[in-house]
């Protein structure tokens, strides 16, 4: 009597599970077949005694409970279907509708860009007064931003990581970081008692990662109170710039003063220099910024010229500036007070340069310097402010010119390939001076404005 009891019990156990979860059948058939196999062999045995018989039913029905609430446990945490968490509603991207004058330029990809506009009334000394704008469609449409302090540099990691830069002369500086193309920022400020840097005197490996340089053409606030040191002294963040660590110093140098820096790696950097001697150099770190040497380059066609007077920043003095680097391969540009300037090239990550070369033209005015943009490791474009447009594809061996066409009135100032035949750049307009962004799709031969959102 009691194991008809215990097998209805289970039976009814069995069918309220597979009301509940529908795979229940195959755990009731197999419990039902073990009951009615373990019965008929204690039967044909002379089997335990009742109270034995209801301790074993007890323990199949709660093995039973067991695997039913793995199922019910399994099922809940199985993928139903997508359910996307709520994302907040992103600016959209306005199409652009008019010619507006432009400060710096930051030109990543045929489609990816950057630049700062300006109010046309407001002065050409607040560049980014209306903030930078980004596209990601060729020029077609613009994202607006909050970037606008009076001095601001954007760098590129992808077309969706985007590092900002900004500062105001003797004020607080701040540094931004988007993982979305511009959309969303994430910002570091830096109280006044803070370190501040000099614009232009930081440089970012990444979003965290980043050095800054103090040096006499370079002053900066450490402690509260501005200085310039000579030797130059590096600083170093890995917190976006929350906090700097002085991390080392150049080597002394009666003629070279130290003017900027870059790092390809974490180890590998640079910094640019002035020489008053006339003698071209750079300083080289293999050690992410602690220890410096200074690499004198050899000397270009004709030997190195001094003016010997007062310095008067490159009009005088021998400017090395920042190597563009592609792997183990890149290229600097040196200019000499006589309005000389010449490419060195390396092939073994910048610790030795060789192979000095002028570029094929002197530079005219609107231009303080030529405008040279490295595509790759020998694939480098020069304007030299005339509207002429030269091309090297064997590394400044040898030059051609692209006679490129304008619309009326502009005068072809910079230059950005982003490969194959689409270039972004900047024109002069010859009544005010103003900067406007324009855009080839053909090399270079032809060029159009680029219309930008009014408000």
């Amino acid at each position: 009597m009691m194991q008809m009891d215990v097998e209805k019990r289970l039976h009814a156990d069995a069918q309220s599970l597979d009301r509940d979860f529908p795979e229940a059948d195959f755990l009731e058939r197999q419990i039902l077949a073990r009951v009615a196999i373990t019965s008929r062999e204690k039967r044909r045995l002379g089997g335990p005694s009742w109270p034995m018989q209801v301790i074993t039913a007890a323990a199949v029905i709660g093995f039973a409970l067991a695997i039913a609430f793995a199922v019910l446990v399994a099922r809940s945490n199985a993928p139903v279907g997508p359910h996307p968490s709520p994302q907040p509603s992103l600016p959209p991207a306005t199409p652009g509708t008019a010619v507006v004058p432009v400060g710096d330029t930051w030109f990543f990809s045929k489609d990816d860009g950057a630049l700062c506009a300006s109010p046309p009334l407001l002065p050409r000394s607040l560049p980014c007064a209306r903030g930078v704008l980004i596209t990601h469609d060729g020029g077609q449409t613009w994202l607006s931003t909050n970037i606008n302090l009076e001095e601001t540099t954007v760098k590129w990691l992808d077309s969706q990581h985007i590092v900002v830069v900004e500062s105001q002369l003797g004020g607080p500086m701040q540094f931004e970081a988007s993982a979305d193309g511009g959309y969303r920022w994430q910002v570091t400020r830096l109280s006044e008692a803070a370190a501040h840097f000099a614009p232009g005197a930081t440089f970012f490996l990444n979003a965290n990662e980043g050095w800054a340089l103090c040096s006499p053409s370079m002053p900066c606030s450490a402690g509260g109170s501005w200085h310039a040191p000579d030797p130059a002294v590096v600083y170093h963040t890995l917190d976006s710039g929350a906090h700097w660590q002085q991390v080392g110093t150049t080597v002394a140098s009666g003629s070279a003063s130290a003017l900027g820096l870059s790092f390809t790696d974490s180890n590998r950097g640079f910094i640019s220099t002035l020489d008053g001697d006339g003698i071209g150099r750079l300083f080289v770190t293999d050690d992410g910024g602690h220890s410096w040497h200074l690499l004198d380059l050899p000397a270009p066609p004709g030997g190195w010229q001094s003016a010997g007077a007062a310095p008067q920043g490159c009009n005088n003095y021998t400017c090395v500036l920042l190597p563009a680097m592609f792997g183990k391969r890149g290229v600097l540009l040196v200019e000499q007070y006589t309005g000389d300037w010449f490419t060195y090239t390396t092939s073994d990550g910048g610790g030795t340069w060789a192979n000095p070369r002028a570029l094929p033209s002197r530079v005219a005015w609107p231009l303080g310097s030529p405008w040279v943009a490295p595509a790759d490791a020998q694939d480098w474009w020069v304007v030299d402010g005339t509207e002429r447009l030269y091309r090297t594809i064997d590394a400044g061996q040898t030059w051609g010119r692209i006679p490129a066409v304008l619309p009326s009135g502009y005068t072809l100032a910079s230059v950005a390939p982003v490969g194959g035949d689409i270039l972004w750049g900047t024109a002069i307009a010859s009544g005010d001076g103003a900067r406007f962004p324009i855009r080839s799709t053909d090399g270079g031969a032809s060029w159009s404005l680029i219309k930008l959102p009014t408000k």
